[in-house]
């Protein structure tokens, strides 16, 4: 795979994730806890499925994009 297409890609899922993170705040200040459990588990559930289904698979792909966007990691704590 290209390795711009694939950091185009990667940094797709880690916005994702950080966006659907981001929800953790809102959720706990809004919703009961019965619904709290529920949308924190689906919540870790669809960031993992991200990572796992599409970012592993990305980084497979092209070992320069993880090197890069681990680097990024590394140094930021973000890809983009």
């Amino acid at each position: 795979m290209d390795k711009d297409l694939a950091v185009i890609i990667l940094n797709a899922c880690y916005r994702s994730a950080r966006e659907l993170g981001d929800l953790t705040p809102l959720v706990r200040a809004h919703c009961t806890p019965e619904d709290q459990v529920v949308l924190r588990d689906a919540i870790s559930q669809a960031v993992f499925d991200i990572m796992e289904n599409i970012g592993a698979y990305v980084w497979s792909k092209s070992p320069e994009a993880k090197a890069e966007t681990e680097g990024r990691l590394e140094k930021y704590d973000r890809v983009a």
